[in-house]
């Protein structure tokens, strides 16, 4: 054990352990981690500035990660986020897209067809898929499902009242075509 006294505030630290522990004592009393301030002022303003944040940063992660590229009001069943886009290394008429899709619980997408293929994941919730001319599929977190370029989208839904899905999709899509077009 060493001792280390910070003038009314002594730390003690078991040294030689695989992880130290710490314990503090101040006025005699043992506070474990925590040291014991003498002002409780100071910890009260560092407690409200503290709690004043998280507003702030919550409003600040919101606009940085739904922001401009999401493709759907508040209260749509679907948001799309555009994660990232850029030309194929390969085949210049494509580019490559990579999405993420959340639907609310209960949420349902309009029929659409893409021009461009896809591979899609599961993250997480259960997905109800199915494209023309093939049953229905119940897909859950983990699973992988893809969709051949000019395929009907015929159901696109979670079928969960309670929980959200959410999808990510991988397309390899022709420049300047969009990614998915409503059927009528």
């Amino acid at each position: 054990m060493k001792t280390t006294s910070y003038g009314p505030i002594a730390v003690t630290a078991a040294v030689g352990h695989e992880r130290p522990q710490i314990c503090v004592a101040s006025r005699g009393r043992i506070q474990g981690s925590a040291i014991d301030k003498q002002n409780s002022k100071y910890d009260h303003m560092k407690t409200r500035l503290k709690l004043s944040l998280i507003p702030f940063t919550a409003v600040v992660f919101a606009c940085a990660f739904s922001g401009v590229n999401a493709t759907a009001a508040d209260d749509s069943p679907v948001t799309i986020v555009e994660i990232f886009r850029r030309d194929h290394p390969e085949l210049t008429d494509k580019e490559i897209v990579v999405k993420r899709i959340e639907l609310k619980p209960g949420g349902t997408d309009v029929p659409h067809m893409h021009a461009g293929l896809i591979t899609g994941y599961v993250e997480s919730g259960t997905f109800e898929f199915q494209l023309k001319g093939e049953p229905l599929k119940t897909l859950k977190a983990g699973d992988i499902f893809f969709e051949p370029p000019g395929s009907h989208h015929l159901v696109a839904r979670n079928p969960d009242a309670l929980s959200k899905t959410v999808l990510i999709a991988f397309v390899v899509n022709p420049k300047g075509a969009p990614l998915s077009t409503p059927l009528k």
